[in-house]
Protein backbone atom coordinates (compact mmCIF):
# COMPACT_ATOMS: atom_id res chain seq x y z
CA UNK A 1 0.00 0.00 0.00
CA UNK A 2 2.99 2.29 0.49
CA UNK A 3 5.79 2.79 -2.00
CA UNK A 4 9.44 3.03 -0.94
CA UNK A 5 11.14 2.05 -4.17
CA UNK A 6 14.13 3.91 -5.52
CA UNK A 7 17.06 3.76 -7.91
CA UNK A 8 20.52 4.90 -6.86
CA UNK A 9 22.62 6.63 -9.48
CA UNK A 10 25.59 9.02 -9.44
CA UNK A 11 24.61 12.64 -10.04
CA UNK A 12 26.63 12.69 -13.29
CA UNK A 13 24.43 9.92 -14.73
CA UNK A 14 21.00 11.33 -13.86
CA UNK A 15 20.65 12.79 -17.36
CA UNK A 16 20.64 9.30 -18.97
CA UNK A 17 17.64 8.10 -16.93
CA UNK A 18 14.68 8.47 -19.30
CA UNK A 19 12.01 6.74 -17.27
CA UNK A 20 11.42 5.30 -13.80
CA UNK A 21 8.18 3.45 -13.02
CA UNK A 22 6.99 1.36 -10.07
CA UNK A 23 5.09 -1.40 -11.90
CA UNK A 24 2.13 -3.49 -10.78
CA UNK A 25 2.60 -6.44 -8.44
CA UNK A 26 3.17 -9.89 -9.93
CA UNK A 27 2.90 -13.43 -8.58
CA UNK A 28 6.70 -13.78 -8.62
CA UNK A 29 7.45 -11.56 -5.62
CA UNK A 30 5.98 -9.63 -2.69
CA UNK A 31 7.63 -6.54 -4.16
CA UNK A 32 6.51 -4.49 -7.13
CA UNK A 33 9.06 -4.59 -9.97
CA UNK A 34 10.79 -1.40 -11.06
CA UNK A 35 10.99 -0.32 -14.68
CA UNK A 36 13.98 1.85 -15.59
CA UNK A 37 14.81 3.10 -19.08
CA UNK A 38 18.32 4.41 -19.73
CA UNK A 39 19.47 6.47 -22.70
CA UNK A 40 22.62 4.72 -23.95
CA UNK A 41 24.88 5.24 -26.96
CA UNK A 42 26.82 2.42 -28.62
CA UNK A 43 30.44 3.33 -29.33
CA UNK A 44 31.37 -0.05 -30.85
CA UNK A 45 31.09 0.36 -34.63
CA UNK A 46 30.85 -3.43 -35.10
CA UNK A 47 27.81 -3.80 -32.85
CA UNK A 48 25.15 -2.94 -35.49
CA UNK A 49 26.74 -5.37 -37.99
CA UNK A 50 26.67 -8.19 -35.49
CA UNK A 51 22.99 -7.59 -34.78
CA UNK A 52 21.93 -6.89 -38.35
CA UNK A 53 19.14 -9.09 -39.64
CA UNK A 54 17.94 -10.02 -36.15
CA UNK A 55 14.97 -8.67 -34.32
CA UNK A 56 15.52 -6.36 -31.34
CA UNK A 57 13.17 -8.59 -29.37
CA UNK A 58 15.16 -11.75 -30.12
CA UNK A 59 17.38 -13.24 -27.45
CA UNK A 60 18.91 -16.53 -26.40
CA UNK A 61 17.51 -18.32 -23.38
CA UNK A 62 18.72 -21.26 -21.32
CA UNK A 63 16.65 -23.74 -19.36
CA UNK A 64 18.10 -25.96 -16.64
CA UNK A 65 17.93 -29.69 -17.42
CA UNK A 66 17.76 -31.70 -14.21
CA UNK A 67 18.88 -34.93 -15.91
CA UNK A 68 22.16 -33.28 -16.99
CA UNK A 69 23.02 -31.96 -13.53
CA UNK A 70 25.80 -34.53 -12.89
CA UNK A 71 27.44 -33.98 -16.29
CA UNK A 72 27.29 -30.21 -15.78
CA UNK A 73 28.90 -30.55 -12.35
CA UNK A 74 31.60 -32.83 -13.79
CA UNK A 75 32.31 -30.34 -16.59
CA UNK A 76 32.63 -27.49 -14.07
CA UNK A 77 34.98 -29.60 -11.94
CA UNK A 78 37.17 -30.54 -14.93
CA UNK A 79 37.38 -26.91 -16.08
CA UNK A 80 37.67 -25.33 -12.62
CA UNK A 81 41.36 -24.64 -13.29
CA UNK A 82 40.49 -22.35 -16.22
CA UNK A 83 38.03 -20.37 -14.09
CA UNK A 84 40.44 -20.23 -11.13
CA UNK A 85 43.16 -18.87 -13.39
CA UNK A 86 40.86 -16.00 -14.40
CA UNK A 87 39.64 -15.37 -10.83
CA UNK A 88 43.14 -15.15 -9.37
CA UNK A 89 44.73 -13.27 -12.25
CA UNK A 90 45.92 -9.70 -11.78
CA UNK A 91 43.42 -7.33 -13.30
CA UNK A 92 44.03 -3.83 -14.48
CA UNK A 93 42.40 -1.48 -11.96
CA UNK A 94 40.36 0.46 -14.49
CA UNK A 95 36.88 0.25 -15.98
CA UNK A 96 38.22 -1.48 -19.12
CA UNK A 97 40.25 -3.91 -17.02
CA UNK A 98 37.22 -4.89 -14.93
CA UNK A 99 35.02 -5.16 -18.04
CA UNK A 100 37.53 -7.46 -19.74
CA UNK A 101 37.85 -9.55 -16.56
CA UNK A 102 34.07 -10.04 -16.24
CA UNK A 103 33.69 -10.71 -19.97
CA UNK A 104 36.47 -13.32 -19.91
CA UNK A 105 35.01 -15.12 -16.87
CA UNK A 106 31.46 -15.07 -18.28
CA UNK A 107 32.56 -16.26 -21.70
CA UNK A 108 34.55 -19.19 -20.27
CA UNK A 109 31.75 -20.15 -17.87
CA UNK A 110 29.19 -20.13 -20.70
CA UNK A 111 31.47 -22.30 -22.87
CA UNK A 112 31.64 -24.86 -20.07
CA UNK A 113 27.97 -25.06 -19.09
CA UNK A 114 25.99 -24.07 -22.21
CA UNK A 115 25.91 -27.63 -23.66
CA UNK A 116 23.77 -28.63 -20.65
CA UNK A 117 21.09 -26.04 -21.27
CA UNK A 118 18.37 -25.64 -23.83
CA UNK A 119 19.26 -22.72 -26.08
CA UNK A 120 16.69 -20.87 -28.17
CA UNK A 121 15.41 -17.55 -29.45
CA UNK A 122 12.28 -16.13 -27.84
CA UNK A 123 10.67 -15.74 -31.26
CA UNK A 124 10.99 -19.47 -31.89
CA UNK A 125 11.42 -21.05 -28.48
CA UNK A 126 11.50 -24.78 -29.19
CA UNK A 127 12.38 -25.57 -25.58
CA UNK A 128 9.48 -23.96 -23.77
CA UNK A 129 6.86 -22.74 -26.17
CA UNK A 130 6.15 -26.07 -27.83
CA UNK A 131 5.10 -27.38 -24.45
CA UNK A 132 1.87 -26.24 -22.83
CA UNK A 133 1.79 -24.70 -19.35
CA UNK A 134 0.10 -27.84 -18.05
CA UNK A 135 2.90 -30.04 -19.41
CA UNK A 136 5.54 -27.78 -17.87
CA UNK A 137 3.84 -27.98 -14.49
CA UNK A 138 3.70 -31.78 -14.74
CA UNK A 139 7.43 -31.89 -15.56
CA UNK A 140 8.65 -29.19 -13.16
CA UNK A 141 6.07 -29.52 -10.39
CA UNK A 142 4.67 -33.08 -10.31
CA UNK A 143 3.03 -32.34 -6.94
CA UNK A 144 0.96 -29.50 -8.47
CA UNK A 145 -2.62 -30.88 -8.26
CA UNK A 146 -6.07 -29.55 -9.15
CA UNK A 147 -6.64 -27.84 -5.77
CA UNK A 148 -3.29 -26.09 -6.04
CA UNK A 149 -4.22 -24.93 -9.53
CA UNK A 150 -7.59 -23.64 -8.29
CA UNK A 151 -6.05 -21.64 -5.41
CA UNK A 152 -3.39 -20.25 -7.72
CA UNK A 153 -6.10 -19.08 -10.09
CA UNK A 154 -7.89 -17.31 -7.22
CA UNK A 155 -4.61 -15.73 -6.12
CA UNK A 156 -3.70 -14.43 -9.60
CA UNK A 157 -7.25 -13.13 -10.03
CA UNK A 158 -7.09 -11.20 -6.73
CA UNK A 159 -3.65 -9.90 -7.74
CA UNK A 160 -5.13 -8.58 -10.98
CA UNK A 161 -8.02 -6.97 -9.06
CA UNK A 162 -5.65 -5.32 -6.58
CA UNK A 163 -3.46 -3.92 -9.38
CA UNK A 164 -6.55 -2.39 -10.98
CA UNK A 165 -7.88 -0.92 -7.73
CA UNK A 166 -5.38 -0.61 -4.87
CA UNK A 167 -7.66 -0.27 -1.85
CA UNK A 168 -7.49 -1.83 1.63
CA UNK A 169 -10.21 -4.43 0.98
CA UNK A 170 -8.57 -5.73 -2.22
CA UNK A 171 -5.22 -5.78 -0.44
CA UNK A 172 -6.61 -7.97 2.36
CA UNK A 173 -8.20 -10.35 -0.17
CA UNK A 174 -4.88 -10.56 -2.02
CA UNK A 175 -2.92 -11.37 1.16
CA UNK A 176 -5.43 -14.04 2.21
CA UNK A 177 -5.59 -15.73 -1.22
CA UNK A 178 -1.81 -15.74 -1.55
CA UNK A 179 -1.41 -17.21 1.95
CA UNK A 180 -3.87 -20.03 1.17
CA UNK A 181 -2.18 -20.85 -2.12
CA UNK A 182 1.38 -20.76 -0.74
CA UNK A 183 0.41 -22.82 2.32
CA UNK A 184 -1.00 -25.63 0.15
CA UNK A 185 1.85 -25.38 -2.36
CA UNK A 186 4.51 -25.73 0.36
CA UNK A 187 2.60 -28.59 2.00
CA UNK A 188 2.36 -30.55 -1.27
CA UNK A 189 5.99 -29.84 -2.09
CA UNK A 190 7.18 -31.12 1.31
CA UNK A 191 5.02 -34.22 0.99
CA UNK A 192 6.37 -34.95 -2.50
CA UNK A 193 9.99 -34.51 -1.37
CA UNK A 194 9.46 -36.89 1.58
CA UNK A 195 8.07 -39.52 -0.79
CA UNK A 196 11.01 -39.02 -3.17
CA UNK A 197 13.47 -39.72 -0.33
CA UNK A 198 11.63 -42.94 0.56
Amino acid sequence: MSVVDYLLAPYDFLHIIDQFIVCNFTSFSDHAPLHVRLRCILHDSQEPERNSGTSNNSYESYRWKEELKDQCYESLTLNSGVLSQIVFSDIEKSQDGIDNYVESFTSNLMDIISPFFCKSHNSNNTCDRTRSKTTRYKDDKPWFNYECKRLRSIYTSSLYTFNRDKNVENHQILIMSKRQYKRLENKLKRKYKRQEVI
